[in-house]
């Protein structure tokens, strides 16, 4: 595929200050600048993490039938499954403990202004059962979650977000 591709690049996903998940922070990904772009924002790519290609987006050109002018896009499912939202399901909003491949995380949208930024942070088996267990607790986290995600500091250098909220969940819910 690579050779197909031609000439890459390599760069490694870091994390933004609208987003962040642990598996995108392991993702390499090869960006391929001679094949037409995939998009307007963006050239032809595919991700690596852990040593699996976990996407391939690639300009409509390069598929064959392909007429509409979107990028087409082939993704690895992540095989999340929601285990709690202590709202329950109307509240789509609120923050969830998920479990994808085995490993729980706590998925939370945060207001970033005109659009909500998507974090997802590891969570223990005992951090996951206090919080389901205390309604305030998980209150205190959810509400000290969303002011680390808001933070100036964040947002001048977002590669402090990961260890900041890990502390604050720590912290709250002890280390596990």
């Amino acid at each position: 595929m690579l050779d197909v591709l031609g000439p890459h690049e390599v760069r490694q996903l870091k994390a933004s200050a609208a987003s962040y998940d642990p598996e995108d922070a392991r993702t390499v990904a090869w960006d391929f600048p001679t094949v037409p772009p995939a998009t307007r924002w963006g050239a032809t790519n595919l991700g690596i993490r852990d040593g699996t290609v976990v996407w391939l987006t690639v300009a409509r050109e390069l598929v064959n039938g392909q007429t509409n002018g979107l990028p087409v896009s082939f993704r690895l499912t992540d095989d999340t499954e929601e285990l709690f939202r202590p709202q329950g399901a109307e509240w789509n909003w609120a923050t969830a403990i998920v479990r994808r491949r085995g490993a729980l995380l706590l998925d939370l949208d945060v207001p970033q202004g005109h659009w909500d930024g998507s974090y997802r942070f590891p969570l223990t088996a005992l951090q996951a059962e206090r919080m389901q267990a205390d309604p305030l607790l998980y209150r205190e986290v959810w509400e000290g979650l969303v002011r680390v995600c808001q933070s100036a500091r964040h947002f001048d250098d977002p590669a402090t977000l990961p260890d900041t909220a890990q502390s604050l969940i720590n912290a709250r819910c002890g280390p596990g």
